[in-house]
């Protein structure tokens, strides 16, 4: 074989060879991109109900709750979980949120609670009471948990007249054993935590009305 054509086989089998690489190349991509993606589990929701507060208000007047207010990261869906106390930071639990809005399920939870155990006084919201006698604002200033420890949940609270004098203004607060590590737990234990917060209201509602 001469030196010409030998070059020339080897040149001939390199062009050959491209495609067959690109090829293969080409065929690993794509059967990687195929490879189906870790699945993520379900997001998984959570709500909370109370029981009746049983409550003689000594008045038939009528008190609003108006929409609960919240800030920053505690007026998320997301679970918060108290990383730590001293700095106090928090993160979200991801995958486990309340149904609605902490402060849409808050306000719901207690109207119900109070409104149902009231054998006088009138309780609702602004859109079932148009022109109450009074109104109840309230603002959450802790609802976090620590997995195993504790759940705390805490609201500042003013009641204010008809005419704009403020009756009450102080803060109501519980704070509940959790029982485990997981999130059901931590429902548990807030929940517990509202009804105590529920009853503080009934009793303190009855003696600034």
């Amino acid at each position: 074989m001469t030196f010409f054509s030998a070059f020339t086989r080897r040149l001939t089998v390199s062009r050959l060879a491209r495609p067959v690489l690109a090829s293969c190349f080409l065929a690993g991509s794509l059967l990687a991109g195929c490879t189906p993606a870790p699945s993520r589990a379900p997001d998984i929701y959570y709500d909370m109900s109370l029981t009746p507060v049983e409550q003689n208000y000594g008045s038939t007047a009528s008190l609003s709750i108006s929409s609960v207010s919240a800030q920053g990261v505690m007026s998320g869906r997301p679970f918060v979980v108290r990383a730590s106390s001293d700095p106090l930071s928090y993160t979200e639990l991801r995958g486990h949120l309340w149904h609605i809005p902490p402060a849409q399920l808050l306000q719901s939870a207690l109207v119900e609670s109070l409104s149902a155990g009231s054998s006088d006084l009138v309780i609702g919201t602004s859109e079932t009471i148009t022109s109450p006698d009074f109104r109840l604002k309230l603002k959450v200033q802790q609802f976090s948990f620590r997995p195993g420890i504790d759940a705390a949940l805490s609201l500042s609270a003013i009641v204010t007249s008809k005419k704009g004098e403020v009756i009450y203004s102080g803060t109501v607060a519980a704070e509940y054993p959790v029982s485990g590590e997981a999130p059901s737990d931590a429902v548990r234990a807030y929940q517990s935590a509202l009804q105590d917060i529920s009853a503080q209201l009934a009793e303190t509602l009855s003696s600034s009305l």
